[in-house]
């Protein structure tokens, strides 16, 4: 938000497309040692923790030399040419991330938050001090990369320095990393079609509209997404490591424990339903000094759709997860990229960049109803406690209406 009033729609746009990239490498390589570390029995091991930092650091480099050598025939396919150097600055940032202390994966299998929370505000501080400061200086793309490797880096030292648990260091074991990829190869394929389907309609319309817009596409995005980040983080650090816990030790009780930590999440609904309806003159308000990004707000209203299913999934996701649920996981997220490859080019050909926004918001629609029977038959989900959450949207709704009064 701040952004905006020093840079202007193509640096949001080329950003995105570089992001895009990047986080394409990134789930098509996903090796799933974060969770197997949070799930295995031997996750306390020195020898299994530092094989699984030896493999998360090998593979950061490696990301980051086919991200430099992939960049050209993207950036051509694109148009864009700063793309060629714009990847590889920007996937630096994958190196950084790739030589973090095991010790934070560690931290959240035994519920040791408080550092992990500590370490994530931070690089989000830095981060946004930098983009500031370097927009401030030179108003160009290049202070979102600036902001994301200088917050990548503090993270970087201090959970080195500053995370209980065992040092990292380079260490190799056959067995664990099996262990690893057992568990991984699974996470690997859920990676693989969650990027699909979260980022095909980026990949299409970078190509279709022009850069300015699709900046403004990716800001209506951007303005999405902050309570899903916010659920998907809880769901991964908190819900999952609790739901893997309550499994390894009395699974008879997963259900009471899911629906009573779940409570604070579902009450995130309220406000997305107030997005619904009142989003426009939301985006409008805040971004009053920037008229060339106003367009975002009627798409932020539509995306609020896919948000609030976003919101339902990650929870259903990580107690899947916990129960080794994991070919369903990869059968729905299957059923939402086909959903997504299908829809979207349907959508842009009848009613154009709306048609797109309405096919991406209800994406979510054939996972849930697959996770929800999943749940339903490990006997954890409780229908009449699944409503709870339509009242709550109803109510943001009820009060996104009121506010349409004394909004723009």
């Amino acid at each position: 938000i701040v952004l905006t009033r020093l840079l202007d729609r193509e640096a949001y746009g080329l950003y995105r497309l570089a992001n895009v990239f990047l986080e394409g490498l990134n789930f098509f390589t996903a090796i799933g040692s974060g969770p197997a570390i949070i799930r295995d029995p031997r996750g306390d091991e020195p020898i299994f923790l530092n094989t699984a930092w030896t493999m998360q650091a090998l593979r950061g480099v490696g990301l980051w030399l086919a991200a430099c050598v992939l960049a050209v025939p993207y950036a051509l396919f694109y148009k864009q040419p700063i793309l060629w150097f714009l990847i590889p600055v920007v996937g630096l940032t994958m190196v950084v991330d790739g030589f973090d202390a095991a010790a934070v994966h560690w931290c959240s299998r035994h519920m040791l938050l408080f550092r992990v929370t500590a370490l994530e505000f931070l690089r989000q501080l830095t981060a946004l001090v930098v983009m500031i400061a370097w927009a401030l200086i030179s108003p160009t793309v290049w202070a979102f990369p600036a902001g994301a490797i200088m917050g990548g880096f503090v993270v970087l030292v201090l959970s080195h320095l500053a995370l209980p648990g065992p040092k990292s260091r380079f260490q190799w074991d056959r067995e664990c990393a099996r262990a690893q990829y057992h568990f991984g190869k699974w996470i690997f394929v859920s990676s693989a079609l969650s990027f699909i389907a979260s980022q095909m309609d980026v990949l299409f319309l970078g190509y279709f509209i022009s850069i300015g817009v699709f900046g403004v596409y990716s800001l209506a995005i951007n303005l999405a997404d902050p309570l899903t980040t916010l659920n998907m983080r809880l769901s991964q650090q908190v819900l999952y490591p609790l739901y893997a816990k309550t499994f390894r030790d009395r699974p008879w009780d997963l259900s009471r424990i899911f629906y009573r930590s779940r409570l604070p999440l579902d009450l995130l609904h309220l406000l997305l339903g107030v997005g619904m309806i009142a989003g426009s003159g939301i985006v409008k308000l805040i971004l009053y000094k920037s008229p060339a990004f106003w367009e975002a707000g009627w798409m932020f209203q539509i995306l609020c759709i896919r948000t609030s299913m976003k919101c339902l999934f990650n929870p259903l996701s990580s107690c899947c997860t916990a129960i080794e649920a994991l070919r369903s996981i990869s059968s729905a997220l299957a059923v939402r990229a086909f959903w997504v490859v299908s829809t979207v080019p349907l959508g842009w050909h009848f009613w154009g960049l709306t048609g797109v926004i309405w096919a991406v918001a209800f994406s979510e629609t054939p996972v849930l109803a697959i996770l929800y029977w999943r749940l339903w038959r490990a006997n954890i989900v409780r229908i009449h406690r699944e409503l709870l959450v339509f009242v709550l949207i109803g109510a943001g709704c009820g009060v996104g209406w009121f506010l349409t009064r004394f909004l723009p």
